[in-house]
């Protein structure tokens, strides 16, 4: 047999459920709001995170392009005998091979880069192996300068130059 629900309580029981479907409703609109914001946020890092990269990157050739200058720059003065004796006990003078041809690699001032048994190890950053190869690939106009000015200035000008091509 069917039972009558008085109406009042019909009329609570659909209130009821009207204010838990505005609820719903209200959650949903929530969520929906929530996931914008974190598509947003989640754009925001990958923008800041490709910023970081690319900020890091060009800290790293800023820091190379320093012991760059660094290196060289002691080298000069290693020749120009303007450093201590420690640090002229490093490196060694390449000597000129004496051959019968005028070849223009012997009227520069290479250095001597000396034998590392271990290419695995820390040694072969050390200035001692790092600091020839370094000096000996510059260009002889930046070798040649006759003071630690004009060194610098040709030195600065050619790691830029190699730093930020056209």
């Amino acid at each position: 047999m069917l039972s009558m629900v008085p109406i009042a309580r019909f009329e609570n029981v659909c209130e009821e459920l009207n204010n838990a479907l505005k609820r719903e409703q209200q959650a949903q609109a929530l969520l929906h709001e929530q996931t914008a914001q974190m598509q947003e946020m989640g754009e925001r890092l990958e923008l800041h995170a490709n910023q970081g990269e690319e900020k890091d990157v060009t800290l790293a050739e800023a820091v190379k392009v320093l012991c760059l200058f660094l290196i060289n720059g002691l080298c000069f003065l290693l020749l120009h005998g303007l450093t201590p004796s420690y640090i002229r006990n490093l490196i060694a003078i390449k000597p000129s091979n004496g051959t019968r041809y005028n070849l223009r690699s012997t009227n520069e001032l290479l250095l001597s880069t000396p034998v590392c048994r271990s290419y695995r190890t820390l040694g072969k950053r050390s200035f001692t192996m790092a600091a020839p190869g370094l000096w000996n690939s510059l260009q002889t106009n930046i070798k040649n300068a006759r003071t630690v000015d004009s060194f610098k200035a040709l030195l600065k000008t050619h790691l830029f130059k190699v730093a930020i091509p056209n």
